[in-house]
């Protein structure tokens, strides 16, 4: 409900018109309940500590979630970083300049 118009009443379990000023207050309503609920999230900046390429030595899937536990704990060590993102690509995608319909729409969504 963005707009005036006829929507679904749950109160009085009718579809009728709902004026601006009901419109507006509905909207006022929902916002303030979703600051309530929202998240708060201390931005902090990125700082580039390096990269990596990893290879994995051995075609055992069995081995690779450990040998990638200990990589990941030393890369954090040898980075002084206590997170780190692991990237399938070179440019984020969120970067990408991707005309692919379905990833598009994700990026405009975003």
């Amino acid at each position: 409900m963005k707009e005036p118009g006829e929507y679904y009443d749950p109160q009085l379990d009718v579809r009728r018109h709902f004026t601006e000023e009901e419109v507006d207050t509905i909207l006022l309503k929902e916002l303030e309940e979703f600051e309530l609920l929202a998240d708060k999230i201390d931005e902090t900046p990125l700082v580039y500590h390096g990269e990596s390429i990893y290879n994995h030595p051995t075609q055992d899937i069995q081995l690779y979630p450990r040998v990638m536990g200990n990589v990941l704990g030393e890369l954090s060590i040898m980075f002084d970083a206590p997170i780190i993102y692991l990237l399938d690509l070179r440019i984020p995608w969120l970067h990408q300049q991707n005309d692919f319909k379905p990833v598009a729409n994700a990026l405009n969504y975003l």
